[in-house]
């Protein structure tokens, strides 16, 4: 297929570039200028998109666009504007869940796909992939790796030429240890998995960690949703809905775990329960974890992890009201702290149904503690936030259709793009 994006504009303006047609502009010849025979063309049939990731650069951002199992990644300069795109698809559904970027700019994406990607072909269900992307937009190479079941990939950091990847498997990934086959009863259970990749895309290792359900003989679901990298190796966080070894406590269980350049894991720490998702990252002095509670009522909760992993003082960040809900978008380092991206939902007494009304932007130090926050409503439905000195960009949907923004130093809308991807037509336009 081929992409377009379509910005909000004052009425009656159009941008199509040259020599494309623009689906926006409502003029029409008369009617004896017509042929009578000429039918007229069909309009693009809408579908819901949505922007799912992000990786900032110095001079802009790259934007991960998903629309009907169609995935592209759109490279837009610091003022909004496009430099380049690129598909990643296949002959099957194809999901970007998560980008970063190498020191020569390259970008590296990860997520899941029902068809190949890559030369070696599918392995039945959905397959993680990761695709590396030259910083003129081509694509350099893809692993695809995957069981007959459902392998998905998560998130990713990048350090020097290393590569790590987190997510989930429901096989015997690579032929690591699946914890469904330890088990008296497997059933469609998920293991946390942890893939190291060289710059050339060559698999390095894979390291799966599996549970059982507390107190029972199946595998429990456990899952990685987020990875961070320093000098020692990759640090996965994920949840377990299962018994950790040597912990036990309320379900789901939180953790990160620790692991070397060569793959041996030297840490496993709870950090917490209640939760299905945490996100890390890199701040001063060591790691901070961030999560949002399985009832989305708690607020936000952040934890500075020490030494060893150890868990320090947990941080609650509340909603100003008993009718908001906040769920965990996204967390990045910004200076010598962090910026953390929720996403608001607000819950009507009629029919109890959770309406996207909203992104958080929290703004905190090492420790967890809030130093400002502030409110996007123009992102209603918020996926992830990128960071580059002062400039934030924030990804998600609005009104069924993807919306990148870009903030400035005082967390003001300085740009927004809807970008969609639609057959047929190519233009772009931004405000």
């Amino acid at each position: 297929m081929l992409l377009a994006c379509h910005g909000a504009r004052p009425p009656g303006v159009t941008t199509p570039p040259s020599g494309a047609p623009s689906t926006d502009d409502t003029r029409a010849a008369p009617a004896e200028e017509r042929p009578p025979s000429a039918p007229t063309p069909a309009a693009p049939p809408f579908v819901p998109s949505v922007a799912t990731a992000l990786v900032a650069f110095p001079d802009g951002v790259a934007v991960a666009i998903a629309r009907r199992g169609d995935a592209a990644i759109v490279r837009l300069d610091a003022e909004g504007h496009e430099r380049w795109r690129v598909a990643l698809a296949s002959p099957g559904d194809d999901v970007v869940s998560a980008l970063a970027r190498d020191d020569a700019g390259a970008i590296i994406a990860v997520g899941w796909t029902t068809g190949a990607l890559a030369d070696g072909g599918a392995h039945g269900g959905d397959d993680l992939f990761v695709a590396k992307i030259d910083p003129a937009g081509a694509r350099v190479w893809t692993y695809q790796g995957g069981t007959p079941r459902r392998d998905r990939a998560r998130d990713v950091a990048v350090r020097g030429g290393d590569i790590y990847v987190v997510g989930s498997t429901q096989g015997a990934l690579d032929g690591e240890p699946w914890a469904g086959s330890r088990f008296a009863t497997a059933g469609p259970a998920d293991d946390c998995a942890v893939i190291k990749l060289g710059g050339d895309g060559q698999r390095a290792w894979t390291r799966l960690i599996g549970t059982r359900e507390l107190g029972g003989d199946r595998a429990g679901i456990d899952e990685c949703t987020g990875v961070a990298v320093d000098e020692g190796g990759a640090i996965a966080t994920g949840y377990a809905y299962g018994d950790l070894p040597g912990v036990r406590g309320g379900l789901p269980n939180v953790f990160v775990a620790r692991f070397t350049a060569a793959g041996k894991r030297t840490a496993l720490r709870r950090t917490g329960s209640g939760a299905e998702r945490q996100v890390l990252a890199r701040v001063k002095g060591g790691v901070l974890a961030g999560a949002a509670p399985s009832d989305f009522a708690g607020g936000l909760r952040l934890t500075p992890l020490g030494r060893g992993l150890a868990p320090g003082r947990v941080r609650t960040i509340v909603p100003p009201t008993t009718d908001e809900l906040w769920f965990l978008d996204g967390l990045r380092a910004q200076g010598d702290g962090a910026v953390a991206l929720g996403g608001i939902g607000r819950v009507p007494t009629t029919d109890n149904v959770v309406r996207p009304i909203g992104a958080l932007l929290v703004g905190v130090d090492a420790a967890g503690v809030e130093r400002w926050r502030a409110r996007v409503e123009m992102v209603a439905e918020p996926r992830d936030l990128a960071i580059e000195g002062e400039a934030i960009y924030l990804a998600g949907a609005t009104d069924d259709a993807a919306i990148v923004v870009g903030l400035d130093a005082a967390h003001a809308m300085r740009w927004m793009l809807r970008p969609k991807l639609v057959a047929a037509v190519r233009t772009s336009s931004r405000e």
